[in-house]
């Protein structure tokens, strides 16, 4: 019996058209296992009254901290015969959901704007705010409707015109970020559209070296996949070495206010010495 043959799922339509965006892209890939052991120990100091920030929070905070720092890691290179750089853009990062509308699962994406500057309080927030519309299956993003509603060709004009590349480091952010680490997936290599994509994976315990002989700590692999038209793998591999140590060096939670109260906290962590005095400019 031949399958039967439906209609594309409009639903789905920003994941097609999506494709058509990376597929000019040179990714490459590194991964690298972070301890949380510090983000941990923060967590279980949430007061009983209030919900832990998500791992991802943690994460996505980090990492945009760590971008600020490298103004080429938010830059967007296109073109063949006229190569053209677009950027330094600003630190947004676009964090990728499960969604559900009408019966379709399908990824929506949530831009989180100025997201070095965020309060983790905050930013945890609007996160867990973004994940429950996505999951409540009756609601779906305006932008997302109204390219629903088009028909497919016009549809596909209109993203391209709204990702274009003078505008797509806006529209996509320098940062994707998904998270498939909840459904126990070791490792993830997203491609996302923006510069550099973010893959997180399942926390998992390890054997890990200590100052006091081998410990075992909770750890997930972090994936960074970046566009070699825009960054070589030396700037890629420092700027995660960054937010790793951003990670696992996360403060202490001290007697005061909780967090998220006040204007937002500065960056508690200089940036990563660079052994090899190689550090780009604006760092």
């Amino acid at each position: 019996m031949a399958p039967s043959r439906t209609a594309f799922p409009r639903q789905r339509r920003q994941t097609l058209l999506l494709m058509r965006v990376v597929r000019g892209q040179v990714p490459v890939q590194l991964a690298v296992d972070v301890d949380l052991t510090a983000v941990t120990a923060d967590r279980s100091l949430t007061p009983p009254s209030e919900h832990p920030a998500s791992i991802t929070s943690y994460l996505v905070l980090c990492a945009a901290r760590a971008l600020g720092g490298f103004p080429q890691a938010r830059t967007l290179s296109t073109g063949r015969l006229r190569p053209r750089r677009y950027g330094p853009g600003p630190t947004t990062v676009k964090v990728v959901l499960d969604a559900t509308h009408a019966g379709e699962r399908f990824v929506a994406a949530h831009l989180v704007t100025d997201a070095d500057r965020r309060p983790l309080a905050d930013l945890d927030t609007d996160l867990r705010a973004a994940a429950a519309a996505g999951r409540d299956g009756r609601t779906a993003p305006a932008d997302l409707r109204a390219l629903w509603r088009l028909p497919f060709p016009l549809a596909a004009l209109a993203f391209a015109l709204a990702t274009r590349p003078s505008r797509r480091l806006d529209r996509l952010g320098a940062l994707t970020v998904s998270n498939l680490g909840a459904r126990g997936v070791h490792q993830v290599a997203p491609l996302g559209g923006s510069p550099l994509s973010l893959g997180i994976g399942a926390v998992r315990q390890a054997v890990v070296p200590g100052d006091q002989g081998p410990q075992v700590r909770p750890v997930l692999t972090l994936t960074l996949v970046f566009d070699h038209r825009s960054l070589d793998g030396a700037l890629a591999a420092d700027l995660l070495a960054d937010l790793v140590h951003r990670v696992e060096n996360w403060p202490a939670r001290r007697p005061g206010p909780p967090a998220g109260v006040g204007a937002g906290p500065p960056d508690p962590h200089p940036p990563l010495p660079d052994p090899a005095g190689l550090a780009p400019a604006g760092r």
